[in-house]
């Protein structure tokens, strides 16, 4: 079969035809996810093992803002748009509080947590050293992430374990140089507040 379809291409094209639409867009989410994680085992091998003169906070901080932003492309998308079935939001509302949780396990401020100290991170701002601060900066009101969950459908968002796993990330964050809006709009999402 492969060999047919690298001699004929569009057998390729025929056979994504004929999976169903709902299929193919869970594959994708499916392979966003996937990435996410994949960021996220990368910059934890990076901490690791990486030597004093080297940052990979930067990049890894660009990579999930790209991540986050193929997720609200495919909500926004007009053959998505408010018609979405609730497994795919449920889907999208599981892979960014994924984020947000890989953030939080992730925070630790890279000067601090290096095997050998590495002396030109010591006069930078938090937002230049943590990764959950590089993300939700505490300076200012960067709502990462919960644009695009506050996307979904109120039947995703107010679901039991959404609202279990929101107030878990909202209590972390409150331990955490966090902006008090950014734990306020989460909560507000998920009704877990007026």
């Amino acid at each position: 079969m492969i060999r047919q379809v690298k001699s004929a291409p569009f057998l390729l094209i025929a056979l994504g035809a004929a999976v169903p639409e709902a299929e193919r867009d869970l594959l994708h989410l499916t392979k966003i996810h996937s990435r996410i994680e994949r960021v996220f085992f990368d910059f934890g091998y990076w901490r690791v093992i990486r030597s004093p003169n080297e940052s990979n906070l930067d990049a890894t901080a660009e990579a999930l803002h790209n991540e986050i932003g193929y997720l609200q492309s495919f909500v926004l998308d007009p053959r998505h748009y408010g018609k979405m079935g609730i497994s795919l939001q449920g889907r999208i509302g599981g892979i960014l509080l994924y984020t947000l949780e890989q953030l939080i396990v992730h925070a630790a401020d890279v000067h601090d947590s290096a095997a050998v100290t590495t002396p030109q991170y010591s006069g930078l701002s938090l937002k230049d050293r943590s990764l959950l601060h590089k993300m939700i900066d505490p300076t200012s009101q960067s709502m990462f992430a919960l644009d695009v969950l506050g996307k979904l459908g109120q039947e995703v968002l107010h679901n039991e374990m959404v609202q279990e796993r929101a107030e878990r990330l909202a209590d972390l964050l409150r331990n955490e140089p966090v902006p008090e809006v950014y734990i306020q709009e989460l909560e507000k999402l998920v009704g877990l507040v007026g």
